[in-house]
C-alpha cells in the first residue's frame, strides 16, 4: 500500500513539476526536470522503499528506484505541449507602402471631392522641400494644373486605382517609393485636358470597363524621421 502510494505522489508531482517548470520558462521552451535531477532522487526513493520492503536487498530497491524514474519520464514525454512560436518578421517594404497608400488616397481623395485650392493646399502638406509645388503659391498652382496634363487630377475623374509600389535607391542614405495610379474619366474630359492620345489606355473590347484612363507615377522619399514626401509626379505615356 505504502510503495503504490508512493508511485502516485511521484507520478502527481512529476506531472505538477513539469507544467510549472514549462509555464515558466516558455521563453526557453524546454523543462527544468531532467535525468540528471530525476536520478539525483534515487537515495531518496530507496529509503522510502526501504520502509516497504526491508527484507529486499540495496541492489532491488536501486532497481525499483530506477524504474520509477522511468516511468516519471515517459509521463513527462507524454505531454504534448506546445512549442513557442517563432517571433514573425516584420516586412518593413509592407509597412512602408501601407504608409504611402495612406497618403496617396488622402491626395487622390481631396482631388476628387474638394475644391481646387484647397486639394492643392492638401498636396503641398506632403511634398518634400525640394518639391516645386510646395513653394508655389496655391493660385499660380492651379494655373499652371489646368494649363497641363494634371489639369483632370482637379475633381474632373471619375475615379483612381492605386497599382503597384516600387522601391529604389539612389544611395544608402535615399530611399524611395514609385507608385501608379489609374485615373479614370470619360474621353471628351480627357481631350478638354490636354491629354494627348499616347497618353490615354483605351478600354478593351472584353472588358465591362467603359472609361478611358491614365497613369500617374508618384515618387516618394523616406525621410530621416520615417515619414514619406513627395518628390515629384508626372504621366506615364501609353506606348
Amino acid at each position: 500500500m505504502i510503495k503504490k502510494t508512493i508511485y502516485f505522489i511521484l507520478l502527481i508531482n512529476s506531472v505538477f513539476c513539469y507544467k510549472f517548470n514549462f509555464i515558466r520558462n516558455t521563453q526557453y521552451n524546454k523543462s527544468h526536470i531532467t535525468r540528471r535531477k530525476l536520478c539525483s532522487i534515487s537515495p531518496l526513493l530507496i529509503t522510502f522503499l526501504a520502509y516497504d520492503k526491508k527484507n529486499k536487498s540495496i541492489d532491488e530497491l536501486r532497481e525499483e528506484a530506477t524504474r520509477i524514474i522511468e516511468i516519471i519520464e515517459a509521463q513527462k514525454d507524454g505531454f504534448n505541449l506546445p512549442k513557442l512560436k517563432e517571433k514573425e518578421s516584420l516586412n518593413t517594404d509592407s509597412i512602408n507602402n501601407k504608409d504611402i497608400e495612406y497618403i496617396l488616397i488622402n491626395i487622390l481623395d481631396n482631388f476628387k471631392n474638394n475644391d481646387s485650392l484647397k486639394s492643392l493646399n492638401n498636396l503641398k502638406n506632403y511634398c518634400s522641400d525640394s518639391n516645386y509645388i510646395k513653394n508655389t503659391a496655391t493660385q499660380k498652382l492651379k494655373n499652371s494644373f489646368n494649363d497641363s496634363k494634371y489639369a483632370i487630377l482637379l475633381a474632373k475623374f471619375q475615379k483612381y486605382e492605386i497599382l503597384n509600389f516600387k522601391k529604389y535607391n539612389i544611395d544608402d542614405e535615399f530611399e524611395g517609393y514609385e507608385v501608379d495610379t489609374k485615373i479614370f474619366c470619360d474621353y471628351k474630359t480627357m481631350i478638354y485636358n490636354s491629354i494627348q492620345f499616347n497618353d490615354m489606355h483605351y478600354p478593351k473590347e472584353n472588358e465591362k470597363e467603359t472609361l478611358y484612363y491614365v497613369i500617374y507615377r508618384w515618387n516618394f522619399a523616406k525621410q530621416n524621421n520615417n515619414s514619406f514626401k513627395l518628390e515629384s509626379c508626372y504621366l506615364v505615356p501609353n506606348n
